[in-house]
Order: structure tokens, then sequence, then C-alpha cells
């Protein structure tokens, strides 16, 4: 059980972690490049979208060929991703980011859902809280890594090293990817019936609008954070204490 939880901690420690902190690295690539404020934003927007909408292809991958191919053929994209980026001559190859967000979501999803396929219904809640909560202290670890690694080194031997990280703990988490117990009858009929058809319910649907709403605002500040703090006078270490800030009310939030 602790390998199933840990695993899933990880996914989300890389993978949240990385979506709410990767803006961190814009004020770098911004003077690198001398692109807009726009174009840097869009990037982090990509990853954002890369991993939100990598849940269609994780799912089909899983599908077909399990978890933990899932789990590590995700993470692998993530990682060879950040390091073409950390070679980028031009700055549209940083768009290629959107992969990287892809890839993300595949260990995040395939984690996520072996947890009620191991546990009951019951462990499966009280695990799954403590397991996402790795989102917050991803966004406390990469965000403070961040602010080490880019006046240490730049941001493309940054980029390299938090690629190394992330594989190492990908590899690690690869490890409690058991194959499940076979589903029962019916829920085997459920989950042939394909992604889409939980929209049959009204309910569903409406939930899923509400959602879809809630995450413009939900997630739009984190696409332009650390380029506002800079443009308002913040140092990179304001910047980054503010990530942490959000990363340590994340896991109390997720926790009580």
């Amino acid at each position: 059980e602790f390998m199933i939880i840990l695993s899933h901690f990880l996914g989300c420690f890389n993978g949240l972690g990385m979506v709410y902190s990767f803006g961190y690295w814009m004020p770098a690539l911004l003077d690198e490049f001398g692109g807009s404020q726009a174009q840097t934003q869009l990037m982090v927007g990509l990853l954002q979208s890369g991993f939100f909408l990598g849940g269609i292809p994780a799912r089909l991958v899983l599908k077909k060929f399990g978890f933990r191919f899932t789990y590590l053929a995700g993470s692998a994209i993530m990682v060879v991703v950040l390091l073409i980026m950390s070679f980028a001559q031009e700055l549209w190859v940083a768009y290629l980011v959107v992969l990287a967000g892809l890839g993300m979501q595949a260990p995040w999803l395939a984690s996520g859902s072996l947890i009620p396929r191991h546990l009951s219904q019951q462990d499966a809640a009280r695990y799954t809280a403590f397991a996402v909560t790795g989102s917050g202290f991803g966004t406390i670890a990469w965000a403070n890594l961040a602010r080490v690694l880019l006046p240490e080194v730049g941001w493309r031997v940054g980029l390299r090293v938090l690629a190394a990280c992330i594989a190492g703990l990908y590899v690690v988490g690869s490890v409690g990817q058991y194959e499940p117990p076979a589903l029962s009858a019916s829920d085997q009929k459920a989950a042939d019936g394909g992604m889409f058809a939980v929209f049959k319910d009204p309910k569903f649907r409406l939930t899923c609008a509400a959602v879809a709403c809630a995450g413009f605002g939900y997630i739009l500040p984190f696409a332009v954070q650390a380029v506002h703090a800079e443009n308002i006078g913040l140092t990179s270490d304001e910047s980054a204490t503010v990530y942490t800030m959000f990363g340590t009310f994340s896991i109390a939030g997720r926790i009580t």
C-alpha cells in the first residue's frame, strides 16, 4: 500500500508541482530570448493545457499498455522535453513544453487510477488525501530549487538538473505501479462504455462545466505570477516565497 500511495504522491509532486511553479522560470527565458511577456506566459499556459488535456491520450495508453508503462512513458516524455528546451536557441522550441504537460498527466492519471483498484473505498479516500499533498510539496520544492539554480548555473543547466531530479523521482514512483486485480463485470462494462459515457448524465455535464469555469480563475495566476512579481519590483527570493506560501497552504488545505 505504501508504494502505491507514494507513487501517486510523486505523480502529484512532479506533475501539479511543476504546473504551479514553472512560471518561476519565465523571467529568465524572457531575458534570454527577448520575447514579450505574453509569449512567455503562453508557455506556462501550454504546459497547463497539456497537463489537463493529457488525460485523453493517457487513458488510451493506460487501457492498452497498463499502469507501469503509462507511468514511465509519460515520465520519459516530460524529461526529454525539458532537456530539449534546455538547448533551445529560439523561443518557439520552448513551446514544446505542451508535450511535457501531456507527459506529466500520464503518471498522475495512472497512479491516481490505481489507488481505488487496490484499496477499499474508505482507505482509498483517506490515503488519496495524503497523496495529493504532493502537489503542495512539489510547488515548494521546485520553486525553491529554481531559486537556487537560476543564479548559480542559469536556466539551461537548471532545466537539466530539474529533468534529472524528476526522472529519478518518477523511477521510484514506478515501483508502486502494481497491476490491479480484474474489474468486476459491472465495472468492466462501465469502463468499456468509453470515456465520454459519463457525459450522458446531465448532473455530470453541469458539474464539468462548473469545474471548467472555475479553472480559469484557479490556473491563470500561475501563468503570470513570476513575471508580474518582477514587474512590481519583487526580488526572485520574494517571488519564490510566494510559491512556497501557496504550497504550504495547499498542503494544509488538503489534510484538514
